[in-house]
């Protein structure tokens, strides 16, 4: 029987490896473990991340939120960051916000669909994180969030449009 490797041992060799997101991506892969191996952990990493405004931290801990299978339990820590503005990580909090399908996050989602030069610094002509901000509202599917989408379409905006398919 193989022994456990603890979340800091993974991290450490998270740290090592390569700037390069695609080597960081390839080593994390190794840990892909979908049933909550490291989710009490994972959840103390998210909060020093935080605490601490590690970036690195936080891209980690995201990472192995989504290898470790994300649930609810997630979703406070989640909503106390979408929108801080001391990390970038704005695209892959919208797409597990979108899970969670919890209303608090609509004025959240509004703000990131409108901002753009502060939440949505890396999206190009298809944005994104703004398409992934309407599918999170879809998915909410309360009479909010509904009323959040109505206005995101009066914007004229393609994307919002393609994202709905209308």
């Amino acid at each position: 029987m193989f022994k456990r490797k603890e979340l800091t041992d993974i991290y450490s060799a998270y740290l090592k490896t390569n700037e390069n997101p695609f080597e960081r991506q390839d080593m994390l892969t190794k840990f892909w473990t979908s049933n909550k191996t490291y989710k009490t952990e994972n959840l103390q990493f998210l909060e020093s991340a935080v605490a601490d405004k590690d970036i690195q931290k936080l891209k980690f801990s995201i990472a192995m939120a989504f290898r470790d299978v994300l649930d609810k339990d997630y979703s406070d820590i989640f909503y106390k960051i979408i929108l801080e503005t001391w990390h970038e990580e704005h695209e892959d909090i919208v797409e597990i916000v979108c899970d969670f399908k919890e209303e608090r996050y609509c004025d959240a989602l509004l703000k990131i669909a409108l901002e753009d030069k502060i939440y949505r610094k890396f999206d190009d002509e298809n944005e994104s994180t703004l398409r992934k901000c309407v599918n999170a509202l879809v998915a909410i599917n309360t009479k909010k969030s509904k009323d959040i989408l109505e206005k995101l379409i009066l914007t004229k905006n393609l994307n919002v449009r393609f994202a709905l398919d209308i």
